[in-house]
C-alpha cells in the first residue's frame, strides 16, 4: 500500500498541499512486512476467492493476507476488489 500511495502521489498529484499531507501520512505509518504466516494467509485468501470465482491482483492478495493476519483495517480506494474476502475490515479513503 505504501508503494501504491507514494507512487500515485509522485505521478498523479497536482495539488502540492494534498501531496504533502499524503506524504506526511505515509511517514507516520509503521510498516508490516510479509512473514511466512502472512504468505500462507495470502494463499488462503487466493484459494477462497478462486472458489468464489473471483480474482484480484496478486499484490492485493498479499495486502489482504497481511491485513487479516495482523487484524488491521485495510484503507483503500479500491473497495470492490476486497469485498469478497471473508473477515477483512475495509475502509474507503
Amino acid at each position: 500500500n505504501y508503494y501504491e500511495v507514494y507512487f500515485g502521489e509522485l505521478v498523479f498529484s497536482k495539488n502540492k498541499e494534498k501531496k504533502e499531507v499524503a506524504l506526511a501520512f505515509l511517514d507516520s505509518l509503521d510498516l508490516i512486512f510479509p512473514t511466512i504466516q502472512a504468505i500462507k494467509k495470502s494463499a488462503e485468501v487466493s484459494a477462497e476467492l478462486r472458489k468464489k470465482g473471483k480474482t484480484i491482483g496478486q499484490n492485493d492478495i498479499y495486502i489482504a493476507g497481511i491485513a487479516l493476519l495482523n487484524g488491521e483495517m485495510l484503507h483503500t480506494k479500491n473497495i470492490k476488489d476486497f469485498l469478497h474476502i471473508t473477515g477483512l475490515k475495509i475502509k474507503a479513503y
